[in-house]
């Protein structure tokens, strides 16, 4: 409460098409880079020296602050190809409600049943998002199709109870993602030394990241402080060595005996 006071938190998820397993480490890192670049676009500029810096001039709103989170999914028709995304809970400063107002059709989602509509926000990122992800210049935004088919999917929701949170924080991947042991080898080989979850603007200095906890005693701590049950951790990777035939053997074993809700 104290962090998002004066603030308004929205729940921003963006998406790229999906790539082949094997390349998921590199897609990761391009990825990372696209979003330090929409950070500053739409980051709100600062005053310096009589003059201001950082902030696209013709954004729809003003971030001030960021916690981005990656997840990744398999294909469900082709396990070869994963779906990588971020979720991200972003800050915005006295934002003009109206402009996240979905009312502009975007397609038939069959996983719902139901139509997808669109704000003028989301269609404003997504145009971003794609020009970051392509890494182009922001002059080149007046050239951005405003119709949502020729960008990358993006939305922002605005986050009004603890289940949204819980949402952003989740976890990277479910275990029942890992469908057999070459799923098992690219996401450990595409996560090494990669950093799940990233805080920018006023939050840049919070990293949330299991990496960061060393002993029993930091994870009961963090318990206390989740509203909901959340899933057991099944996998970190950098304790993982190269011989993945014997730890994927660890994981079938213990991925049995837990029950994940």
């Amino acid at each position: 409460r104290m962090i998002t006071a004066g603030y308004t938190p929205y729940h921003l998820v963006l998406t790229v098409p999906n790539i082949e397993k094997e390349n998921l480490s590199d897609e990761i890192s391009k990825m990372n880079k696209a979003f330090l670049k929409l950070w500053r676009w739409i980051n709100k500029d600062f005053k310096r020296n009589g003059s201001y810096y950082g902030g696209f001039s013709e954004r729809l709103f003003n971030a001030v602050g960021a916690i981005k989170v990656l997840e990744i999914t398999v294909q469900m028709r082709d396990w070869n190809y994963l779906h990588v995304h971020f979720h991200v809970m972003i800050f915005l400063e006295k934002e003009n409600k109206d402009l996240f107002i979905k009312d502009i059709p975007g397609g038939y989602q069959y996983r719902t049943d139901s139509n997808i509509y669109y704000s003028q926000a989301d269609i404003f990122v997504q145009k971003l998002w794609k020009k970051a992800y392509d890494d182009v210049s922001i002059k080149e935004f007046k050239n951005a199709s405003d119709n949502w088919k020729d960008n990358y999917v993006c939305s922002m929701t605005e986050i009004k109870g603890i289940s949204g949170f819980y949402e952003v924080f989740k976890y990277c991947f479910k275990d029942i993602d890992i469908k057999n042991y070459d799923i098992f080898k690219c996401l450990v080989l595409g996560l090494r030394n990669k950093r799940i979850r990233q805080g920018y603007g006023f939050l840049q200095g919070l990293k949330i990241d299991d990496r960061d906890i060393i002993d029993d005693e930091k994870k009961e701590d963090i318990k206390d402080y989740l509203e909901f049950k959340d899933e057991i951790p099944i996998i970190s990777v950098n304790n993982f060595k190269d011989n993945f035939e014997k730890d994927y053997k660890k994981f079938s074993i213990l991925k049995k005996r837990i029950k994940i809700i």
